[in-house]
């Protein structure tokens, strides 16, 4: 009881707190009740408020036995609470032994507004909407294009309940099914509200087939996406044949009605029309992109190309120029909806982005839609692989669903793509190596030890075909679970490197060559570095390393790529070079990773540099020193054999520049520089035949300009940098390399 205002609170025995608050009235700074709320166990129906899309029908019999006949009986403790407060002082509470301050961190703080999602918040009032009045051709428009918005901020991993959930219509899908569609004689009126009806219903299927891909455990909830439907339907019990009967319906009531308007009327139902047929083709492709191994994916392809066709019309009806001009309709979106469906927890901001901006997130879904659509066709293994590094790399990122659909159909029966995991394997092996395979040059002279090589071959590949689809399904995550993911299965990797040398030596035994020629080592090895720089370079693409640090993880970078070139062996008399045993990388693997050594030795210099002349702005380290900085950020790759780690002394002796000026080091830098420059311009002219970039050639050319422009903006940076203006480091045109930049007073 706070200044005579009195709530019910009822006991209920057994329960872990055994204080549950039944029914309470709150009240304004006048003493006036704002709102009052039932934590009853009722049915959906009854708690919000006909907000169940998925209520029984009335003639279905329903259950007579109360839902909590099996509960303890609820006792009122309303006086008790009472008399114990007159003693109490403010900010004493009143609880149970088992109430612990986890809990009360957890509560919820009443009458506050950001909190408090029960509470009236002013501005937010609930307005009254009427779903089955009619609208105008504008407003039509506007609530087509609203939903889009919302539907996309859902995809981006809002909840439903702050998105689709907010639209008046959704909680009467029922009744809106139930309405027969319109006829050539009805009204202007009766059919735009006919078509708007069909595109509500349309958006739900879509919806249910988009939740149907999210479930399906490729993605991480509550970090990729929210597939909660707070006890609601998403209509997957209607047909997909009868919406599309009801979409050509509408379009052709609305060709129909148009031979009877004046210009600007038909304007509006061109745009309209184009709306519909949109969201009629995205169904269908969503339809025949949910079938399994990707059977449809011809008739997907078509729909796209639909929509395509539409998304790029122009005139003034196109959809490109009617977007964001039609007219709101107050009502048809409530968010006070959100407040009643996750009652239990503080209300989520959310910022929802313009009709504009959503209708090109729409487009840019389409476009991966249609690259997954024609991921089965791919030239080779190693182009398939470059494909899926592009997908989970190129900005803006893809969306959860997109991703998850690409997870889902690159393995499934166990088949990739409806080959054996184990033989796509050998072809990423001998595409790698370039050359007749070893095991191809045996002599069967020796039975018994062939038998026994293709048995430690047969074992190998099945190991490498876990790694290797645990590898491209890793690329379907988001980026930070990608570097998560990748420093566990590291040392999988290792294993399967020392695996692969065995197989090779057993073959070796059996050809007779003066040397051993790792194949299956060389592989997984290159895989492993591959690996290893990646999960460095996320580090800066996601921003986990401070300024003071950027030296530290260049130079470790340097260390592994130059690991990717094979150091020659000498003879055991002395006398010759022997030809390298583990296998380089293709031609166009080794140029790229030349510019990469390029790029980091050119940046660290500069950073060796502003270190020199303590114009690297970092703070000083107060709880931990350089070396347990050294160790924690590269103790994921101490208890690799292969390449071996350098210790944190070798790296300060590495970085030990007393003896060079300022001057030597930037010249090496802008040396560095040019030598990037010139190998990315080879890469540039380069087929996408022969770097294996067919399928992501966009992307490969668009990194290759962003590399190139940080080797140019640098080159400037080197002039600047022997003065002492002030420097400001800006991760510009790559998320990798930073530009130094002179800082703007």
């Amino acid at each position: 009881m706070e200044n005579g205002r009195k709530s019910l609170v009822l006991y209920r025995p057994g329960t872990k707190y055994g204080r549950v608050t039944k029914r309470y009235s709150r009240y304004n700074h006048r003493g006036h009740p704002l709102t009052s709320r039932s934590f009853t166990e009722k049915s959906t129906l009854d708690s919000i408020s006909k907000l169940n899309i998925n209520v029984p029908d009335e003639e279905s019999p329903q259950p007579t036995i109360p839902p909590d006949y099996l509960l303890p009986p609820w006792k009122d403790i309303t006086a008790f609470l009472d008399d114990a407060t007159n003693d109490f002082d403010v900010g004493q509470l009143v609880h149970l032994k088992s109430f612990s301050l986890f809990d009360a961190m957890c509560a919820i703080e009443i009458m506050d507004p950001r909190m408090d999602t029960g509470m009236i918040v002013p501005g937010l009032q609930p307005i009254s909407f009427d779903f089955k009045q009619h609208l105008k051709g504008q407003q039509v428009m506007w609530v087509m294009d609203r939903l889009l918005s919302y539907e996309m901020a859902w995809l981006s991993g809002h909840a439903l309940s702050q998105t689709i959930y907010t639209c008046i219509y959704y909680h009467h899908i029922r009744e809106l099914r139930d309405i027969p569609m319109p006829s050539k004689t009805s009204s202007l009126e009766e059919i735009l509200y006919g078509a708007l009806k069909t595109y509500i219903l349309v958006t739900v299927k879509c919806c249910w087939y988009v939740w149907t891909e999210m479930t399906s455990q490729n993605i991480f909830e509550e970090e990729d996406f929210t597939t909660n439907l707070f006890g609601l339907s998403l209509f997957e019990e209607h047909e997909d044949g009868l919406l599309m009967n009801d979409l050509d319906t509408a379009i052709d009531l609305l060709d129909h009605v148009k031979q009877e308007c004046n210009p600007e009327i038909v304007q509006q139902l061109d745009a309209l029309i184009d709306r519909i047929n949109i969201r009629k083709h995205y169904l269908l492709t969503l339809i025949y992109a949910s079938h399994p191994n990707g059977v449809y994916f011809a008739q997907a392809r078509t729909a796209l190309a639909n929509l395509e066709s539409i998304m790029h019309k122009n005139g003034p009806g196109s959809i490109t120029a009617t977007v964001g001009t039609g007219e709101e309709v107050k009502g048809v979106f409530d968010p006070n909806i959100n407040r009643k469906l996750i009652s239990q927890a503080p209300p989520r901001p959310i910022t929802l982005e313009s009709d504009t901006k959503s209708l090109e997130y729409f487009r840019l879904l389409l476009n991966r839609l249609e690259t997954i659509c024609n991921v089965q066709d791919f030239p080779s293994v190693t182009s398939l692989t470059n494909f899926f590094l592009s997908f989970g790399a190129t900005q803006p990122y893809a969306d959860a669903f997109s991703r998850s659909k690409l997870s889902t159909i690159f393995y499934q029966d166990l088949r990739i793509f409806g080959q054996l995991p184990a033989m796509m394997v050998l072809r990423a092996v001998t595409e790698f190596a370039q050359r007749q395979r070893l095991w191809d040059t045996v002599s069967t002279s020796n039975q018994s030890k062939l038998e026994e090589a293709n048995k430690a071959l047969d074992r190998f590949l099945d190991k490498a075909s876990l790694s290797f689809i645990d590898f491209h399904k890793i690329q379907c995550h988001n980026r930070s679970r990608q570097r998560r993911i990748l420093r566990k299965v590291l040392g999988e990797w290792e294993m399967l490197q020392d695996e692969g040398a065995i197989v090779d030596e057993l073959y070796y035994t059996l050809t007779g060559a003066p040397q051993v020629s790792y194949y299956l080592c060389s592989w997984t090895y290159h895989q492993k570095l591959f690996i290893m720089e990646t999960i460095l370079f996320l580090g800066f693409e996601l921003e986990l390393y401070g300024v003071h640090e950027y030296v530290m993880v260049y130079w470790y970078l340097l260390r592994i790529l130059d690991s990717h070139t094979p150091y020659p062996m000498i003879s055991e008399d002395g006398t010759q070079q022997l030809e390298p045993a583990l296998l380089p990388c293709p031609n166009a693997v080794q140029y790229m990773t030349q510019a990469k050594r390029e790029l980091s030795a050119g940046v660290m210099k500069i950073c060796l540099v502003l270190e020199k002349k303590n114009r690297l702005l970092s703070r000083p380290l107060r709880f931990d020193d350089e070396r347990t900085r050294y160790d924690h950020r590269f103790k994921m790759f101490a208890p690799l054999c292969m390449p071996p780690h350098p210790s944190y002394d070798s790296y300060r002796h590495s970085i030990n520049i007393k003896n060079l000026t300022v001057e030597n080091l930037l010249n090496a830098a802008r040396l560095h520089f040019d030598a990037a420059k010139r190998t990315l311009n080879i890469l540039k002219n380069v087929p996408a035949s022969e770097t294996n970039m067919e399928m992501c050639e966009d992307y490969y050319q668009k990194q290759i300009t962003d590399m190139l422009r940080v080797c140019v903006a640098n080159t400037l940076a080197v002039r600047f940098l022997e003065n002492d203006n002030p420097v400001e480091i800006r991760f510009k045109y790559h998320t990798w390399w930073p530009v130094f930049e002179r800082q703007m007073k």
